[in-house]
């Protein structure tokens, strides 16, 4: 007031004395309360900055090379709303009109074109609910304002239904799609001339001599274990001998089947170790 020379305020010059006075007689300490809505609205525009970021890396490659923040925020978010909150009755989805089947595909389309989803969460009410993942609608609408045309729970609940369904069709179709290309390319490599073997390459190459061996004997692996007539054990026991003979003298070895419970229809016979062998 002394610099400027003005004095309009110079008669409330007392009533400050009286109320500092008023509040420094206070036996209570007084609990300055800071303005906090510059700290909410930061903690909103970090929200809303992660969630446009989340978007826009989950979006397909051949669309994320033409967009930003500003074009997702400003030109596409207010208008894509329109399209996945269109007009459907609270009916079965057998009951659905062509147009309405136009329409769910239009959506289904745009949410996994932008990999949109809906997660089930519980409101402050205690009621459950479908909501965007990631939560593209907190930076669509203003704080305060409500959505124009809103789904239901059972519509959402059966768009997301058939989001499943489409996305596991998209991804058998990729991978079939994949698995035609290795094998179209396999094809290609083996139709590729594979060069011949010249003259000097096939005299270098010499046939191996097999000679013969008198002493082999025809060897049946099962007739050992078969229980029936003489024959197949005396045939058993030659093989014996012939492998006494070729091989060393081991020590005798049985195998025990215990069965405590339950039944079996296995054939149990004493098995020596050098018949496995």
């Amino acid at each position: 007031m002394y610099i400027q020379q003005n004095y309009s305020f110079w008669q409330y010059a007392p009533y400050t004395a009286l109320v500092f006075h008023l509040l420094f007689i206070t036996h209570r300490p007084i609990q300055m309360k800071y303005p906090q809505k510059q700290l909410e609205m930061q903690n909103k525009l970090r929200t809303n900055t992660t969630t446009i970021e989340t978007m826009l890396n989950d979006i397909i490659p051949n669309l994320r090379q033409y967009l930003n923040k500003d074009i997702i925020i400003l030109d596409i978010l207010p208008y894509m709303f329109e399209i996945l909150q269109p007009r459907l009755r609270q009916t079965n989805i057998a009951l659905f009109t062509n147009k309405e089947m136009r329409d769910i595909k239009t959506l289904i389309d745009v949410m996994i074109t932008f990999n949109l989803s809906y997660i089930q969460q519980r409101t402050a009410n205690g009621e459950n609910a479908f909501v965007l993942e990631p939560p593209v609608d907190t930076v669509t609408y203003f704080s305060g304002t409500h959505e124009k045309r809103g789904l239901s729970f059972g519509i959402r609940q059966m768009i997301f239904k058939e989001l499943i369904k489409e996305r596991v069709k998209r991804n058998i179709r990729l991978k079939s799609d994949k698995q035609e290309m290795l094998v179209s390319v396999k094809r290609q490599v083996d139709l590729t001339p594979k060069p011949k073997p010249s003259h000097v390459d096939m005299i270098k190459l010499q046939p191996k001599v097999i000679t013969s061996n008198g002493t082999n004997v025809t060897r049946d692996f099962f007739a050992k274990f078969k229980l029936g007539s003489k024959n197949s054990q005396t045939t058993s026991k030659s093989f014996d001998q012939i492998d006494s003979i070729n091989k060393p003298i081991e020590r005798k070895a049985l195998i025990s089947f215990a069965y405590n419970e339950g039944f079996s229809d296995a054939i149990r016979c004493k098995i020596k170790i050098q018949d496995l062998l």
